[in-house]
């Protein structure tokens, strides 16, 4: 594959026809010449986010936010790939990390890491400690995530709600 401009063309075009595994493959040809491509990293991430390769997934947006460490709206993807992956404690890990880093910022921004925190706080069944994230999230004046958050607090509520449930009907 040609490396540069046209290389990375190609990989974009090969997305644009939802060709996922296809692109990934470009990708990883692509990084073997120029690994400190972000957006190939991105892309690459994005497209196993697709295919479901969560796990493969995470590993390329590790390597995309050491490139591009300030990114909260993709450290928001990073943890919500932790939770569909279901490696919940790593999750909540680096959720913690990611708000060290960004404890300076401004709450909408840090919102995007918040409701990635929530969503492996819900992975963890921590979800009265999501509800707390979403809360924050709802009312920090991220326009892109105020309505998600309302709803990841009232979803919260009904895993509870479940979970209480299925206690009190196995005599708890």
């Amino acid at each position: 594959m040609d490396t540069g401009r046209e290389g990375y063309k190609l990989i974009t075009e090969t997305v644009k026809k939802g060709q996922y595994a296809e692109a990934v493959a470009l990708c990883e040809d692509f990084l073997q010449k120029n690994g400190d491509h972000f957006n190939a990293w991105l892309t690459r991430g994005r497209c196993e986010q697709q295919l479901q390769q969560f796990g493969n997934a995470i590993e390329s947006f590790e390597t995309y936010l050491e490139l591009k460490p300030d990114n909260t709206k993709e450290y928001m993807t990073l943890l919500e790939l932790y939770a569909k992956a279901e490696r919940c404690e790593e999750g909540l890990s680096r959720a913690e990390e990611a708000n060290a880093v960004f404890a300076s910022r401004g709450n909408s921004d840090k919102a995007y890491v918040y409701y990635g925190w929530g969503k492996i706080l819900e992975c963890a069944e921590r979800y009265m400690d999501a509800k707390e994230k979403f809360r924050f999230v709802a009312t920090s004046g991220n326009s892109d995530l105020v309505r998600y958050a309302q709803q990841e607090m009232e979803r919260q509520d009904q895993l509870e709600d479940i979970r209480q449930a299925k206690r009190t009907n196995a005599g708890y």
